[in-house]
């Protein structure tokens, strides 16, 4: 049967047969390795150190940082690992934190750090990775001046604390960084000239038949050169697929996937499932 472990209740991938804890197997040079700080502290809050080995482990082999590793690929529950966090640093744990207006997007999402409405605790935190270790390493009285949170609980925060800005955002960066490419201040005058240009021609095409006449033998040779473009690239057999070479784990980039659902529950489940069967190394994708 699972060996639940969290005192909170968080099921990890550890089986128990005749009383003994049994999980993924280690190679005899990971077996002595010191474990990362960003998770070495659960071994004090009831998490096998076995398991926290086999996460180290494979978190170095990919590249990735050894609590990204755990929570991506299920062997804890975010909440529980920040729940652990909070417990750790002896500060509190907010599962629905309220952001206060000073809190920046993205920056505070990125940094994993929001300032709080209350005036006690004043901030949010949620970190990962380096924030995480810095945050471990310092060791000093938090006071009631922090709070843990999950990063999915501050990112919702900080959303809803900034929703008319972020608004804002998306329907008017593009022309304010790239005016060129936006249609907010309607034609260029190279565009408005370029138009009337066109108009022209077509208008005294229309009235004068010579000036058709000359279009089309100017066309024509252009419309011939397309279709014989076309018909030899029809009569082109069909080249086989080749397979891409297929990177390493830890060269890949990190996405976040955004599905965005409304009255949609009923293929919620399919959704999921699909989501989840993507060809894609667990802790180098984001679903939201």
């Amino acid at each position: 049967m699972h060996l639940v472990v969290s005192p909170h209740g968080a099921e990890l991938s550890f089986f128990q047969e005749g009383g003994q804890a049994h999980g993924p197997s280690i190679g005899p040079e990971d077996a002595g390795a010191p474990l990362p700080v960003e998770i070495g502290f659960l071994a004090q809050h009831g998490f096998p150190v076995g398991l926290l080995r086999y996460a180290a482990a494979r978190a170095a082999r990919l590249g990735v940082d050894a609590d990204t590793f755990m929570i991506a690929h299920g062997l804890i529950d975010e909440t529980t690992f920040y729940r652990a966090l909070a417990d750790e640093l002896r500060v509190p744990f907010l599962p629905r934190p309220e952001v206060g207006a000073h809190a920046s997007y993205p920056a505070s999402i990125l940094s994993g750090f929001a300032p709080l409405a209350s005036r006690s605790p004043r901030w949010a935190a949620a970190p990962a990775g380096p924030g995480l270790v810095r945050l471990l390493m310092s060791r000093r009285a938090f006071g009631d001046g922090l709070a843990i949170t999950t990063p999915q609980a501050l990112t919702r925060a900080v959303i809803a604390a900034r929703a008319d800005g972020i608004a804002d955002a998306a329907a008017h960066r593009l022309p304010d960084q790239a005016p060129l490419v936006s249609y907010r201040g309607q034609l260029t005058h190279a565009q408005a000239v370029a138009l009337v240009a066109l108009f022209l021609v077509l208008l005294l095409a229309l009235v004068d038949g010579g000036t058709f006449d000359v279009a089309s033998l100017a066309l024509g040779p252009l419309f011939l050169a397309m279709v014989g473009l076309r018909l030899a690239a029809a009569l082109q057999p069909p080249r086989a697929p080749s397979e891409p070479a297929r990177a390493a784990d830890g060269d890949l980039p990190v996405y976040t996937v955004i599905v965005a659902l409304y009255r949609e529950a009923r293929v919620l489940p399919q959704l999921v499932s699909a989501l989840q069967k993507i060809d894609y190394p667990a802790s180098w994708r984001k679903l939201t």
